[in-house]
């Protein structure tokens, strides 16, 4: 028969024991943990700003209205405020609106300030006006910048790029070197443009420059010079010796056409040396008015040291060789026809080189001159 165990298997009471305390202790600890409240977060001004457009492009002159925004994106209310404009450049400030509590300090910049709130989520308008420069074109001349702060908190920036295009209507525009220089009885050379900028095309257009006291106009390189003292159709003339006047009855077509002149500008003989003064160049349309009129100005400066060469004369004696005076004791040759080798000899011949190289300077100076 099998045998059948009749006793009872004794189970340890310490694992028991642990077994109950591993499942009551989750729920005791889940009894006493009580989730805390979140803390409240602090009301603040946040402000954005913006400036439209953000890339302004204007012909020369415009004046452009830039729409100034801001917008307090916080969740407290802005209790008054200030907003500062500026621009950079040739650009001004012009107007602003509106323009309550707004002063302008210098023509670029203009601060403004206001007590009235700006809720939270609301937004604030107002437009300034810049006059873009009139002696520029197809260039950026600078930036305008709002700047905002809120009294209570809350800043922001916001930029616009100012850029110049090509004008509308009629515009003519003269360049010429800032400044030249030279020796006297030299000659320089001024490299003069009128250049049609304008949207509209022009036929014919003239050119026309003036130097100082102390300067003559000896040709001009292109356009051809034609003989007498007045304005010709086609080409420049000398009408006096300080004066050239060019003109061109091509057409300058718009935002592209050009013409220009290279000016031979000779420095009298006895210019004092320093600033001599200002040779005015001075364009013009055949249409359109003052708007195809502008000048440039260049410096004349005569260099000291006049334009000649002064390589130097030799003056060093020859105490050395066969006939010198080495030693101190060998007397001249003082005999016969020959004539003793102390310089004496050499001297029509120093004389005769002297007489053509001042002849090689008149030469060079009157070739200059024609």
């Amino acid at each position: 028969m099998p045998r059948t165990h009749t006793h009872r298997r004794h189970r340890p009471l310490g694992l028991l024991l642990a077994a109950s305390a591993l499942a009551l202790g989750p729920l005791a600890g889940s009894a006493a943990a009580t989730p805390s409240p979140e803390p409240t977060a602090e009301a603040e001004v946040v402000l954005e700003a913006t400036l439209d457009p953000r890339n302004v492009f204007a012909s020369p002159g415009s004046v452009v209205p830039l729409e100034a925004t801001v917008t307090n994106t916080g969740t407290a209310d802005m209790t008054g405020g200030s907003a500062d404009f500026e621009v950079t450049g040739d650009a001004t400030v012009v107007g602003v609106e509106p323009g309550d509590g707004c002063e302008q300090v210098s023509p670029q910049r203009v601060e403004c300030h206001t007590d009235a709130a700006l809720a939270a989520g609301e937004s604030a308008t107002a437009t300034f006006e810049v006059q873009l420069p009139d002696n520029v074109s197809e260039t950026i001349v600078g930036d305008a910048t709002l700047t905002v702060a809120g009294d209570n908190g809350g800043e922001a920036t916001a930029t616009s790029i100012l850029e110049v295009g090509p004008p509308d209507g009629y515009h003519l525009r003269v360049t010429a070197p800032a400044s030249a220089e030279g020796a006297a009885a030299e000659s320089v050379d001024l490299l003069t443009t009128v250049s049609n900028d304008g949207g509209i095309d022009l036929a014919g257009a003239s050119l026309d420059v003036e130097v100082p006291d102390g300067a003559t106009i000896t040709g001009v390189t292109v356009p051809d010079l034609v003989p007498g003292t007045e304005r010709p159709d086609e080409g420049c003339a000398i009408v006096t010796p300080r004066r050239l006047e060019c003109h061109t009855e091509q057409t300058l077509i718009a935002y592209d056409g050009y013409y220009e002149a290279t000016v031979e500008v000779l420095f009298d003989d006895d210019a004092p040396a320093g600033e001599l003064g200002v040779a005015t160049v001075r364009g013009a349309g055949d249409q359109g008015g003052d708007d195809t009129v502008d000048t440039a100005e260049v410096v004349l400066t005569v260099l000291e040291g006049g334009g000649t060469e002064t390589g130097g004369t030799e003056t060093g004696t020859e105490t050395g060789g066969d006939g010198g005076t080495a030693g101190g004791n060998e007397l001249p040759n003082t005999g016969g026809d020959e004539l003793a080798d102390t310089g004496a000899g050499r001297l029509p011949v120093l004389l005769a080189g002297a007489v053509l190289l001042a002849a090689g300077g008149a030469l060079l100076l009157r070739t200059r001159r024609t």
